[in-house]
Formats: C-alpha cells, sequence, structure tokens
C-alpha cells in the first residue's frame, strides 16, 4: 500500500467538490437508464423531439432554398424566353399570312372555274336540243304548276288575267 499523504484542507475540498459533481452526473445517468442498463421512455422521448425539430427545421430550410432556386430558374427563363415568344409569334403571324394567300389563290382559281363551268352550261343550254328538251319539261311542270296554283287559289271573279294581276299588286279600290 503506498504511503498516504496528509492533505491539506483545500485539496480535500476539492476532492469532495469534484466528487459530488461527478456522483450528480452519475446519478443523472443511472436515473436515464432503466435497470436493464436501457435509455429510460422519458430520455428516449425528449431525444426524438429534438431530432424531429431538428430535421423539421432542416426540412423547412430545404424547402426554402428550393423554392428560392426554383424562382431563380423561373426569372432567367423568363428572361430568356421573352425574346424566343417573340420570335415564335412572328414566325407564327407569316405562316398564317402565306396559308391565307393560298387560300385566297385557291378561292379565286375555285371562282374562275365555276364561272368558267356556269358560262359553258349557259352555252350549252342555248343548243336547240337542250331548248326542246327543256322546253317539254317546262310545259308539263308548268301545266302541273298552274294546275295545283289554281286549286290552291280563291274563287276570283272572271276578268281577264291582266286585270287578276293588277287587283292583286294592288289594293283593292273604293268606287
Amino acid at each position: 500500500m503506498p504511503p498516504r499523504m496528509k492533505s491539506s484542507k483545500g485539496a480535500a475540498s476539492k476532492r469532495e467538490g469534484s466528487n459530488n459533481e461527478t456522483s450528480n452526473t452519475e446519478t443523472s445517468k443511472n436515473e436515464s437508464r432503466n435497470s436493464r442498463g436501457g435509455i429510460s421512455k422519458e430520455a428516449s422521448v425528449t431525444r426524438k423531439r429534438t431530432q424531429n425539430r431538428i430535421a423539421q427545421q432542416c426540412l423547412r430550410e430545404r424547402r426554402a432554398a428550393s423554392s428560392r432556386h426554383a424562382d431563380r430558374i423561373l426569372d432567367t427563363m423568363e428572361i430568356v424566353a421573352e425574346p424566343e415568344r417573340l420570335t415564335m409569334l412572328l414566325e407564327a403571324q407569316a405562316k398564317l399570312t402565306r396559308e391565307n394567300q393560298r387560300m385566297e389563290d385557291a378561292l379565286f382559281r375555285m371562282r374562275k372555274k365555276l364561272l368558267s363551268l356556269s358560262n359553258t352550261a349557259a352555252t350549252a343550254a342555248d343548243d336547240p336540243i337542250f331548248e326542246e328538251f327543256l322546253g317539254r319539261r317546262l310545259s308539263s311542270s308548268s301545266n302541273w304548276f298552274s294546275e295545283t296554283q289554281q286549286e290552291n287559289m280563291p274563287t276570283m271573279s272572271r276578268e281577264s288575267p291582266k286585270q287578276n294581276h293588277i287587283s292583286l299588286a294592288s289594293p283593292p279600290q273604293e268606287t
């Protein structure tokens, strides 16, 4: 055994103070551990809460940073996209103008063809064969039309056809 040294009161009090601190931390450590040597529920809950707070704060910071980054990217894209958008609109306008011109040209050609066909049909209709053919049809259809017209017309006095047309065209006059 080593010889014991006499200590002064100051050294003894320091030793006792450090022993008290050590015993306090050991006591708190022992209190946080359960009988099996594990950590108590309160300590683990407190630790989890602290970790969750830190994790949530980090998540909020990441979201804010991501939002700022996305805003910067959008601003940059808008600055870059503005001239491109104007160019795209000008190209679309030029394309629509060309298409409009092609449509107007096609309409003009179709009108010319229609006029040509109608002139050809009118010339062909002047042929005596068509007149004979159409004349028979017109006379038969005009007979049918006149018969149905007479059936549908109210009975009128026996006046000449000219007087009949005049009486229909002008209001009755008082004499």
